[in-house]
């Protein structure tokens, strides 16, 4: 038990030296208002090519219903090809990030949605979705979600350039998660500077989160074969001392039949009967070990196949969630 307890302990240590832990909240932006901490705006370009849409009635085509978008408003714009690209860009110092805007789902007018997401100059990911319905709106839809962020200072730029069919893009809101160093060092002004699109680098976060996991997976089974170890090795020992003391209570008695045994080149019924009554159960010892280490297999292959169950769980869990954790400081 102590060494389980000590190997509990490096376990959590590791966990724990990756970084400090700290308060966290959740910051919004708003296509409006801008953030709700440093009252920033996104900046939208081109200026002439975006549409403020809101209970007034004014934007483009889309009509959403006011009353489900945050703050009442969104930014709308429609991205022809061979236009000048559409761009939303925006600041922030945090370890997450969620990106949410309003999928138009009708096929009334153009509502094809193609996006790419620009993190620090880099590209870190697309949204596509085609018309569904004759006609109806999708509101609050997450679509960036990255919760593997250094906590320092982003630049995110979402960039409309599509070559092949018109793009609609509604921009609603975005949510950070600040720590709590953050909340007291954010900075008065800093303007977000629109970068340009690099060379694609798809797929680095959701490595970052798969090496995770599969660390956690492999700490929980080495957890999990040294305490089957000890506790088989417990019960082994016991069964053993048993064995053992059974068998030094256990003496033959020779004396009543030797005196019948006649002596002969080969062995009667009357003599193998003596010897198989005489011999010790030799192999007790190791059946007992062979059935335990059996049985201890077996519950480590039920543990990994849950582990792994879990796994596949928490991975399609995280891949694309909704909104952030409610962090409160």
């Amino acid at each position: 038990m102590l060494r389980l307890a000590k190997l509990s302990t490096a376990i959590w240590m590791l966990g724990c030296s990756t970084g400090v832990i700290l308060a966290l909240k959740n910051v919004t932006i708003d296509d409006r208002f801008g953030d709700e901490l440093t009252h920033i705006v996104p900046t939208f370009t081109p200026v002439d090519g975006w549409w403020l849409g809101s209970a007034g009635g004014t934007g483009g085509f889309a009509k959403p219903s006011a009353s489900l978008a945050y703050n009442k408003t969104w930014l709308d714009s429609t991205h022809k090809v061979g236009e000048v690209e559409r761009m939303v860009n925006f600041g922030f110092t945090g370890v997450s990030l969620y990106v949410y805007c309003i999928i138009a789902n009708s096929q009334d007018f153009p509502t094809f949605a193609d996006y790419k997401f620009l993190m620090d100059g880099e590209l870190v990911g697309t949204y596509t979705h085609y018309a569904e319905k004759p006609f109806g709106y999708l509101y609050n839809t997450p679509v960036y979600v990255n919760r593997t962020l250094k906590n320092e200072f982003h630049n995110f730029t979402i960039v409309v350039d599509s070559i092949e069919q018109p793009v609609l893009l509604l921009f609603d809101y975005a949510i950070y998660t600040a720590t709590s160093d953050d909340l007291v060092n954010q900075p008065s002004s800093r303007f977000p500077i629109p970068t340009p699109i690099p060379p694609s680098n798809v797929g680095a976060d959701v490595g970052r989160t798969l090496g995770a996991f599969t660390l956690g997976l492999f700490l929980g089974m080495l957890l999990l074969v040294v305490y089957r170890r000890q506790k088989t090795q417990g019960i082994s020992g016991w069964r053993l001392a048993n064995v053992r003391e059974t068998t030094r209570r256990w003496v033959p008695d020779f004396r009543k039949n030797i005196a019948t045994i006649v002596e002969s080149t080969h062995q009667s019924r009357l003599s193998l009967a003596v010897d198989a009554s005489t011999q010790a159960p030799a192999h007790g010892r190791r059946d007992l070990d062979t059935r335990d280490r059996a049985e201890e297999l077996r519950e480590i292959r039920q543990e990994v196949q849950t582990l792994r169950a879990e796994q596949r769980t928490m991975i399609m869990a995280i891949s694309m969630p909704r909104s952030p954790p409610p962090y409160n400081v």
